[in-house]
């Protein structure tokens, strides 16, 4: 029975006893070619190669055996010793990969990887690798070369361009310069591209357009400008990241007839065209066009143009964010659970909607859901199940919301990262929060305000819908607890009531919700004159020299009509860069008068509490409270140096002697070189004639005797060019022992304030309230 079997097993047929000789033979053969050993020359070369890279590789094993040292089958995927052997012929075999991610090695790039003339792959991911690319590399036949996160430095080789066998390159996150030269153009079969991380420069090359089979490239970052790339032919790209590259124009519309195009990322650039129609079709993985604020056109590809159709009627939201929808108490939580990947837009029945921006890289199914791994103690940890993911920024909107006074609650909780002795618990997360356009919380980090991982912070934020003409607002916000800033808030009430002028910020309406108080402006789009100037540079606007004498003449207006044309005369006290708003046409308006004064008619000055920001107070009302429209002209002449200068005159120090900037324009004005003051930003593009009488209009403002300040209705007519500025007010004329008394309070002025500039965009800096020993001693008596 059992030959029977045999026999019609093994015999079924003619065909099968050839057959099965031949899978012996060949696997019979294919065995003995593994057995063969590595060429002696590859053996020495991959010798030098280990020296250089400090790789303790074991030659009494056959490089080609498989065994560990040369492969590790148990590595992961961020470790990996791989050393592959093919091309095989009776004698030898060749080394066709090297492959050594995430070893340590140190050193340069060998250049006796060329000697191993079958290599076709070579993969030194995550090393402390330096020096340049090797040109001798070009004469390999390389299909993949992978040098992700090293320290690679120069430029790639023009050689490079001659490997037409390339299939993919990866030399992102090293230091390597230069722009991409032409060679690589004829690339033709390259798939995949990834040089961002690098201080590249350069325009994006027209050259790419050969690289027709490519589905996967990521550039970004790039020191030069240009226009869209033509991607016209690349059909089957699949992943195009074109990241911070000062690309300007318009998008091309064939980009939405690129059917596999999964994910497209142009964040960072300067696009000036609307947003394509292919934006609005389906959930497209587009991150918006920014350059670093919303005010591009583009931008709201990621908003869809959010709906609401017919009359607002919602008047409170709830959303669980990444969670299921719920019921806690009598509040019903919306649910937010899709997972439609990367830089996606969703809205919900016209009730609220959600962005996100960036992505995960080498991330790609991941569900952007993340799930609780803490021990949660909160009340209600139903809600905090789960939570939603975003790599940039995550935005979430209210719809149809009636025009009204809002209260925001955001509920925090650390669910990914633990307080336990595991890895987890050294991961931090910090994050901004903006509320309507205005950051509310910098460098937030969660398990630190919550005292811990699994516990829950809240934040509560006041908001506002925009009024009924659909007008833009900005909100004022102080709190009652403080006694100063209570009176304050009320004395700015009292004051902008009263004041209706160009060269003021609109006031709109007072608002009171629980201890805050909240007075509502109009929006200035511009931020302030401080962050135009000197803030950082993101922020910093590039103000031209018309447009500096333009903002510098409207502030004199607006203190010309506070002075002499204002029902009510009103001393300012805070006239200062930070108090000056520009609207979207750069049109400067003066804001926050909370420590404003009136001035009566028959009073020649006051004598009052002093109060005000250090660096621009007068030195009369400074050093004895005395307190004049005058010290307001003083102000207003610091605040004009620094429109001219471009530097900030409580936050700079030109010389050892000199204190500050205004201390160093009296002393160019004795050398007679008072134009090197103007702002070096502006290069030529400016009138000397324009800027001298600017400069010595802001010295004769800040001379030491108020009585020989000019009024600003004087000022006003010197900048319309109608009066020349008299001579007799540009020289400061004190005393010697005043001018002492002045400088004292000039060093003081410097060693007690620093101005910051905020997280946020605008440059902040305190006031303060200062109460002199002549004040001091006055109470005493009278006491």
């Amino acid at each position: 029975m059992t030959s029977r079997k045999a026999s019609k097993l093994f015999f079924p047929s003619h065909g099968v006893v050839p057959l099965f000789l031949f899978l012996c033979l060949m696997v019979w053969s294919s065995h003995s070619q593994a057995q063969q050993p590595l060429a002696q020359n590859e053996v020495e070369a991959l010798k030098k190669i280990g020296a250089k890279l400090g790789k303790q590789w074991d030659f009494t094993v056959d490089p080609c055996s498989g065994t560990s040292g040369w492969v590790d089958p148990n590595s992961n995927k961020d470790l990996v010793v791989n050393v592959t052997c093919g091309a095989c012929n009776a004698t030898s075999c060749h080394v066709t990969s090297v492959v050594l991610k995430g070893q340590n090695l140190t050193g340069s790039l060998p250049d006796e990887f060329s000697n191993l003339t079958s290599l076709q792959v070579i993969d030194l991911t995550r090393n402390y690798l330096n020096g340049t690319i090797p040109a001798a590399w070009a004469s390999l036949p390389l299909t993949n070369l992978t040098l992700l996160g090293n320290r690679i430095t120069g430029t790639i080789p023009d050689e490079f361009g001659n490997i037409i066998t390339l299939l993919a390159v990866s030399l992102e996150d090293n230091l390597i310069e230069g722009p991409l030269p032409q060679s690589l153009g004829k690339l033709v079969n390259l798939d995949r591209l990834r040089i961002d991380g690098n201080p590249v420069t350069g325009k994006i090359p027209s050259f790419i357009s050969n690289w027709k089979k490519i589905s996967r490239m990521r550039v970004t970052d790039l020191k030069g400008f240009g226009k869209f790339p033509p991607l016209q032919n690349m059909g089957g790209m699949i992943r195009l990241i074109l990241r911070n590259l000062s690309i300007s124009g318009e998008l091309p519309d064939y980009i939405g007839d690129m059917g596999n195009l999964k994910t497209f990322d142009l964040s960072y650039n300067s696009f000036n065209s609307s947003a394509p129609a292919y934006c609005y079709t389906g959930v497209v993985n587009l991150v918006s066009s920014y350059s670093s604020t919303d005010s591009n056109s583009i931008s709201s590809c990621l908003r869809r143009n959010l709906p609401c159709s017919g009359k607002a009627k919602n008047y409170n939201l709830f959303i669980n964010c990444g969670g299921d929808k719920m019921t806690i108490g009598n509040d019903e939580y919306q649910g937010d659970t899709l997972t439609q990947g990367p830089s996606t837009s969703s809205t919900y029945d016209e009730k609220w909607a959600y962005s996100s921006t960036g992505e995960f890289q080498g991330e790609a199914s991941r569900g952007y859901i993340a799930t609780n791994v803490s021990v949660l103690n909160m009340s209600n940890p139903e809600l905090y199940m789960t939570a939603r993911l975003s790599p940039l920024s995550l935005r979430y909107y209210g719809l149809c919301l009636q025009n009204g006074n809002y209260t925001v609650k955001l509920h925090f909780a650390e669910i990914m990262f633990t307080d336990d002795q595991t890895y987890s618990c050294l991961e931090r997360r910090y994050f901004d929060v903006s509320i309507q356009g205005k950051k509310v919380l910098t460098d937030f980090n969660i398990a630190k305000e919550a005292n811990g991982a699994g516990k829950e912070k809240v934040k509560s934020f006041f908001a506002i819908g925009v009024l009924p003409d659909g007008s833009v607002v900005a909100v004022k916000q102080l709190s009652s607890k403080s006694k100063q800033g209570n009176r304050e808030f009320v004395n700015e009430i009292g004051m902008i009531s009263a004041l209706q002028h160009p060269q003021s910020c609109r006031f709109w309406m007072l608002l009171t919700e629980g201890n805050q108080l909240l007075l509502v402006y109009e929006y200035m789009e511009n931020n302030s004159l401080a962050s135009a100037l000197f803030g950082r540079d993101r922020d910093r606007l590039k103000l031209n020299w018309q447009t500096r004498r333009s903002i510098c003449l409207a502030i004199a207006r607006g203190l010309a009509y506070l002075h002499e044309e204002s029902r009510l005369k009103i001393v300012h006290r805070d006239i200062k860069a930070t108090n000056v708003l520009l609207d979207k046409d750069l049109n400067a308006k003066i804001s926050d008068f909370g420590l404003a004064r009136l001035s009566e008619e028959n009073e020649t000055h006051i004598s009052t509490r002093i109060a005000g920001t250090i660096g621009y107070m007068a030195p009369e009302y400074a050093m004895r409270g005395y307190l004049t429209d005058k010290a307001d002209v003083y102000s207003f002449g610091v605040v004009t140096l620094e429109i001219v200068s471009g530097i900030s005159n409580t936050n700079y120090r030109p010389k050892e002697e000199c204190v500050y900037l205004l201390d160093w324009a009296y002393v160019l004005q004795e050398r007679g070189n008072l134009l090197e003051l103007v702002d070096k930003s502006l290069g030529s593009h400016f009138s000397e004639k324009e800027a001298l009488q600017m400069l010595n209009l802001a010295l004769s403002c800040t001379n030491p005797s108020p009585s020989l300040r000019p009024t600003m209705s004087v000022v006003v007519s010197i900048l319309d060019g109608k009066n020349p500025v008299p001579m007799s007010y540009v020289k400061p004329m004190a005393s010697n022992s005043d001018d002492a008394r002045f400088k004292s309070f000039e060093k003081f002025s410097y060693d007690s304030q620093s101005p910051d500039i905020s997280t946020d965009g605008p440059w902040i800096d305190s006031s303060v309230s200062l109460q002199s020993s002549y004040e001091e001693n006055n109470t005493k008596r009278s006491s």
